[in-house]
């Protein structure tokens, strides 16, 4: 019997200094549980993308390849003004024209080099909202402002029971809803997240 299908999911960190990627720590605390590869971009781009592809082809019976995009402001280091941030102390900012650069570099590298590479059926490709029925996507989006499950029953209507359910059904999609997570999906600051998946999405409830 074929092992079970693993999500792989590429976290690119851009910016970030020694204190911030402390701070995230959550992420290399799930990769192997939930197959994460956490990476930085270098001024050795060259290397950085071989060890990303190498990463990314070590995988197998891929099911889903989700990258996302986590942006971090060293400025904080200076001592410059902070952003608000709905995620405890992460240090989600713009980026910088040159991180920018950076960044569109490895998105277009992902989209035309490593995922050619992957045997990939038709249509592989969607959204990562596609994933999620409307109301577990508004449940998700709720849990990011920092409602409880039993507020959220509340502001919508419904039995608690149904909100765990909702939500235990997003964990199920997309891994563990880690402040991580979170943000990667809903935060301003966050340029793009990708999903590659064979999943069918399940109609809207």
């Amino acid at each position: 019997m074929p092992s079970e299908s693993k999500n792989v999911i590429v976290v690119k960190v851009l910016g970030a200094p020694a204190s911030t990627l402390k701070q995230i720590s959550e992420i290399n605390s799930h990769s192997v549980t939930d197959n994460i590869v956490t990476m930085s971009l270098t001024p050795n781009f060259d290397f950085f993308k071989r060890q990303a592809l190498d990463k990314v082809k070590s995988k197998s019976k891929i099911a889903n390849l989700t990258v996302l995009n986590l942006v971090f402001d060293d400025s904080a280091e200076a001592g410059a003004e902070q952003l608000p941030s709905q995620i405890g102390r992460d240090k989600l900012s713009f980026i910088s024209p040159k991180q920018l650069s950076n960044l569109e570099e490895f998105s277009s590298f992902v989209m035309t080099s490593a995922l050619p590479e992957i045997p990939l059926p038709e249509n592989f490709w969607i959204p990562v909202e596609s994933l999620l029925t409307k109301r577990e996507w508004d449940v998700l989006h709720l849990v990011y402002q920092g409602h409880s499950s039993k507020k959220i029953a509340a502001a919508r209507k419904l039995s608690h029971r149904t909100v765990e359910l909702h939500r235990q059904n997003c964990a199920q999609k997309l891994g563990p809803i880690t402040p991580i997570l979170l943000t990667s999906l809903f935060s301003n600051s966050v340029l793009e997240t990708y999903s590659w998946s064979n999943v069918e999405p399940e109609p809207a409830i």
